[in-house]
């Protein structure tokens, strides 16, 4: 890959500070500028009902292709019957896991602290939290992790890593021998954190071609068998990993397609819960108990939460699914689904018995997020050519045969203000389109530039000395993250930037820009006095 020589950095110096204050996103407050955290974000978005999901537009039950008929959702189900199955998302038809599994459950969670890369105690290390899924659940999971990136009221020590992957269904993700096991591993080396400090997932899981003829019960067993493997998997990877939580699919009737239709998606809903059920009842292949003779297999597992709804028609506790929630495809969730459940993981995360003693703020330490003031592509065959004002940030090879030549991504942040001892640093874009391919982040040798004036020409050096993380393959509307605490710690209270750029594969890598809505992010873990 070729690297620009680091004297150029001078050369974009011009009008560097010249919209620094007018683009600094550290949320500045108030006439005297000063700057305020996203602290309490999310209890504020409890407090004041922002969960509530409205109502569709009365045509939308004409857009129904594949109506779901006799479906009620599993939690208003309660101890009535589905095709002779029993609802509920616990035994017995209740909603709340039996008192035997809801106490190891929370003894599980006081268990959760913060560890160092080889998995003991440390009051200064990670707490690792991954999503298991295919496609949709990665870009819900995306939304949950940006979101829950702002909120001060969490425990920053808790690194939110978006694992899941498009493409890579249940039956895929089974396969212990799977790349997307590989991509897992990668994804959280990227991010800084090791497989030792992982202790929390979520899982969403769904086939790409159900077996059996799409037949209930049988097809939701096979998932549930699935679902088995999956988290036998995750324990044997993940050593420290004590719960890991289950959520359903969406709604699935605006697709006349089999195998994403009604009433298929509700009823993959029983694999989770008959999954959860085979622990409860002592299933000795799902054992979590490290106090007893058995062997761990699994980690504890408990419903997230449960995101079924028979689309316009609300639950019982106000779910719903519009089409408009949808992508075009009716499948995929646009980004008003990615919202909702995005919403419903954050209120689920900031109340459960079983998140409350890991997930909340402890005190001591603290999250700050800083979106970044400039950011830009840069073109190696439009060597004078500014795209500062591009909502996509576009990384290319140079060998990319779509494209004529290489483009390379800056990113700039200011930490002015910021203090205390940092912890960890992560950076994180939010990816719009990928098709192979990973990339390389670095820290740029000079944070004198701008987005407005920057281009191939003067844009600043890439010494390959300054590589801070390769990050691995990821996905459309993936989050794109990597550990960059050295560069940030080194420079914490001044400005900062970084150049992403890629040599791996072929194929166009496309990240939001601050343009779009979803600026590159910084966040910072940082212990204070």
């Amino acid at each position: 890959m070729r690297r620009r020589p680091a004297a150029r950095a001078a050369a974009g110096a011009a009008g560097a500070h010249g919209k620094e204050e007018s683009m600094h996103s550290y949320r500045r407050a108030g006439a005297a500028g000063r700057p305020t955290l996203y602290l309490a974000l999310l209890a504020g978005l409890i407090a004041g009902g922002a969960f509530a999901q409205g109502s569709c537009p009365p045509g939308d039950v004409d857009l129904i292709r594949s109506p779901c008929t006799g479906c009620v959702p599993l939690d208003d189900l309660g101890p009535g019957f589905y095709q002779g199955f029993q609802g509920g998302l616990y035994p017995g038809g209740a909603n709340v896991p039996p008192p035997a599994h809801h106490a190891a459950a929370v003894a599980l969670a006081q268990q959760i602290e913060p560890l160092d890369r080889q998995g003991d105690p440390d009051p200064d290390g990670l707490i690792g939290l991954i999503a298991v899924s295919m496609s949709n659940g990665s870009q819900e999971f995306a939304v949950f992790e940006r979101r829950e990136d702002l909120n001060g009221a969490r425990n920053p020590q808790v690194v939110i890593t978006d694992t899941a992957q498009g493409g890579k269904s249940a039956d895929v993700i089974k396969d212990p021998n799977d790349n997307y096991w590989t991509l897992v591993r990668d994804r959280l080396q990227a991010a800084g954190v090791s497989p030792l400090q992982v202790q929390a997932a979520w899982i969403k899981g769904a086939d790409d071609m159900p077996c059996c003829n799409n037949v209930f019960p049988d097809h939701a067993i096979n998932l549930r068998d699935e679902l088995r493997q999956i988290v036998q998997i995750l324990k044997n990877r993940f050593p420290n990993l004590r719960l890991a939580f289950l959520s359903s699919r969406i709604y699935g009737g605006y697709s006349a397609r089999a195998e994403r239709s009604e009433p298929l998606s509700y009823e993959t809903g029983f694999a989770a819960k008959w999954l959860i059920e085979d622990q409860i009842n002592g299933d000795p292949s799902l054992n979590y108990d490290p106090d007893d003779a058995l062997p761990d297999r699994a980690p504890l597992l408990l419903w997230g939460p449960y995101l079924w709804a028979d689309g316009p028609s609300p639950s019982l506790q106000g779910r719903l699914w519009c089409r408009g929630d949808l992508e075009d495809d009716a499948v995929h969730p646009g980004p008003g689904a990615e919202a909702k459940v995005g919403n419903l993981l954050s209120a689920f995360f900031a109340a459960d018995d079983a998140t409350l003693p890991w997930f909340a703020a402890p005190g001591g330490t603290q999250l700050v997020a800083l979106d970044a003031t400039d950011d830009a592509f840069v073109d190696a065959d439009s060597g004078d050519a500014n795209f500062g004002d591009s909502p996509l940030l576009w990384v290319t090879p140079p060998t990319d045969p779509w494209l004529a030549g290489e483009r390379d991504v800056y990113l700039r942040f200011d930490a002015s203000g910021v203090s205390g001892t940092l912890l960890h640093a992560k950076l994180s874009l939010r990816v719009h389109t990928a098709n192979a391919g990973g990339g390389d982040v670095f820290r740029a040798a000079s944070h004198a530039w701008s987005e407005d004036v920057i281009t191939w020409n003067n844009a600043p050096g890439i010494d390959a000395a300054h590589l801070l993380a390769p990050v691995p393959p990821v996905s459309r509307d993936n989050t794109f993250s990597a550990r960059v605490t050295p560069a940030v710690d080194a420079a914490l209270g001044g400005p900062i930037a970084f150049a992403v750029t890629t040599a791996q594969g072929t194929g166009v890598r496309l990240m939001r820009s601050k343009e779009d809505a979803e600026p590159p992010r910084l966040i910072l873990t940082l212990r204070q006095p």
